[in-house]
C-alpha cells in the first residue's frame, strides 16, 4: 500500500448487502465495458467495491490486474472524493 494513501478495511464494501444496496439505490453509469454504481454513504470518506465480470474481461490473472490498478487509482484520489 502507498504509504500517504492506504486501503484500509474502512475504505472498501465488504458484505453482498452493501453491494446490493449500491446497485438497487444507487445512480449508474457506464457503457459496455465499465459500469459505475454511486451511493452517498454518510461516512464522510469515499469507498470502494469492486465485481468485476469473466465475460467482458477474461481469465482470473486479467480481473485481479483490473482490480489490483482500480484500488491503486482509488488509493491516490480518494482524499479528493466525496463521501460515495
Amino acid at each position: 500500500a502507498t504509504a500517504g494513501h492506504p486501503f484500509r478495511p474502512e475504505h472498501r464494501l465488504h458484505a453482498g448487502r452493501e453491494y446490493d444496496r449500491v446497485y438497487r439505490q444507487g445512480a449508474r453509469a457506464g457503457d459496455a465495458i465499465f459500469a459505475v454504481a454511486v451511493l452517498a454513504n454518510g461516512l464522510g470518506h469515499a469507498r470502494l467495491g469492486m465485481s468485476v465480470g469473466g465475460k467482458t474481461v477474461g481469465n482470473a490473472v486479467r480481473r485481479n490486474r483490473i482490480r489490483r490498478l482500480i484500488r491503486e487509482y482509488f488509493r491516490h484520489v480518494r482524499p479528493e472524493l466525496p463521501p460515495l
